[in-house]
């Protein structure tokens, strides 16, 4: 536990400030992640916080001095402590101002004279700050980010800077933060097409920018925020995913696959995602430990990687399914299998268990609009099992809410979105529910 006694405490004036965190507990539980850095001002029996707007970790801060540490970890350190001193000096300066004019020093009113200072702060810094590129800030944020996101999230970001390097290059200028205005989007977005990349791709590019600009924002470093105008949003087109209705997936299950072990083990994989509505970063890590009993019945118990952080654990029941699959592996799920192995062999599974419609693909590329068909079977992948379980569970009437408590969407949007099903099955659904008297 943290000494109370060597917190800092800075007299002013009739005020005290302190720089420190909502709850040590958490900081102390957590020391590698950052939480927001607040400031405490305490004058006479009052008292009120403010957020700094920055945040910091238990490693990288120092309790006595109430500052970040002289670490490179922290690349911003000398910005955020600053940043924290024009805060100290200037809560008190405010304080003073206020009891000689004779006013009453309500908090309210402490804080909003105390953003006027910040505001007319960074107006006359905004100069100076600027003059870093906004590549050479994209760098910083890519350094800051390794080994605490994982490798593709990295790989996606150095991708989005090499482009904002290319066009930079071809239109031979240096990108600064007020550079990023709608006339900026609308040049970049065509530039973007230009490479013949989907609306989704460009759409990831634009959302990788937008968030090293915020970040911008949080570190003092720009007040331009033109990129949260609505107009600012490069949309993404809704991909062309299939489903396998029942009779397919029987057909998968009863296939006789023995005599190819690939095949078999990248069946059984993506059947076991399908029967339990999970992504493939699940489906393909189960074990028999996961299993437990509730009132006689079998359930695997279990948290989603994508929702780790939330700490939930789902129950998916162990279907008679499931346990045919599992008697092949003396009791057990299906060894794990590479993911990218899974989506090419079960392309083969599918069209073994001859699942041969042919499916109408409208895409677009490079702004232009495309219409294609291509073999249903080709179009299976590792995501096809959760959405499969996802529709056709919708279709045979289990509630939304119950089929998000499986799959781990979160609003009813989003897993409409997601479910492939044409609007005429939409409305049987509907009208299957007896809300009509008919």
């Amino acid at each position: 536990m943290i000494n109370s006694k060597v917190m800092k405490t800075t007299d002013k004036s009739k005020g005290t400030v302190r720089f420190a965190f909502k709850s040590i507990k958490e900081l102390e539980k957590n020391k590698s992640k950052n939480f927001t850095i607040y400031m405490f001002f305490t004058y006479g029996n009052k008292r009120f916080k403010i957020s700094s707007g920055y945040k910091c970790n238990y490693k990288s801060w120092d309790f006595k001095k109430q500052r970040v540490k002289n670490v490179t970890s922290v690349q911003n350190k000398d910005l955020i402590n600053n940043h924290l001193n024009f805060l100290e000096q200037n809560i008190n300066k405010v304080y003073v101002d206020t009891i000689e004019a004779n006013e009453v020093p309500s908090a309210n009113l402490l804080k909003s004279r105390l953003l006027n200072h910040l505001n007319n702060d960074d107006n006359n810094r905004t100069n100076n700050i600027e003059k870093q590129t906004l590549t050479e800030y994209f760098e910083k944020i890519i350094e800051t980010k390794k080994g605490t996101v994982s490798k593709t999230t990295i790989h996606t970001y150095n991708q989005t800077l090499d482009k904002l390097k290319t066009y930079e290059k071809q239109n031979n200028i240096y990108l600064e933060f007020k550079h990023i205005d709608l006339n900026f989007y609308n040049d970049y977005k065509s530039f973007l097409e230009g490479f013949e990349y989907s609306p989704s791709t460009i759409a990831k590019h634009f959302k990788k920018l937008k968030a090293v600009l915020n970040q911008a924002i949080l570190e003092g470093l720009t007040n331009n925020q033109a990129h949260k105008s609505k107009r600012f949003q490069a949309k993404e087109e809704q991909g062309v995913e299939t489903y396998l209705n029942e009779d397919e997936i029987q057909s998968m299950l009863k296939k006789d696959l023995t005599y190819n072990k690939k095949f078999e083990l990248a069946r059984d994989i993506f059947l076991i995602g399908y029967y339990t509505g999970q992504r493939v970063s699940d489906y393909n890590n189960f074990s028999k430990d996961l299993i437990v009993k509730i009132e006689g019945m079998e359930y695997l118990k279990f948290i989603q990687k994508k929702n780790f952080k939330h700490k939930k654990y789902v129950y998916c029941p162990i279907t008679k399914e499931m346990k045919e699959i599992m008697k092949r592996y003396k009791n057990d799920f299906p060894p794990k299998m590479l993911d990218k192995d899974i989506n090419l062999y079960i392309k083969d599974v599918g069209r073994i268990c001859k699942i041969k419609d042919t499916i109408k693909v409208d895409y677009t590329r490079g702004g232009k609009h495309y219409t294609d068909y291509k073999p249903k079977h080709k179009m299976i992948g590792t995501h096809t099992a959760r959405r499969s379980f996802a529709t056709n569970m919708y279709l045979k009437g289990m509630p939304v809410y119950d089929i998000m408590l499986f799959t781990g969407h979160t609003t009813e949007k989003e897993f409409y979105k997601y479910i492939r099903i044409k609007d005429e099955e939409r409305a049987s659904h509907v009208v299957k529910a007896g809300y009509f008297n008919l």
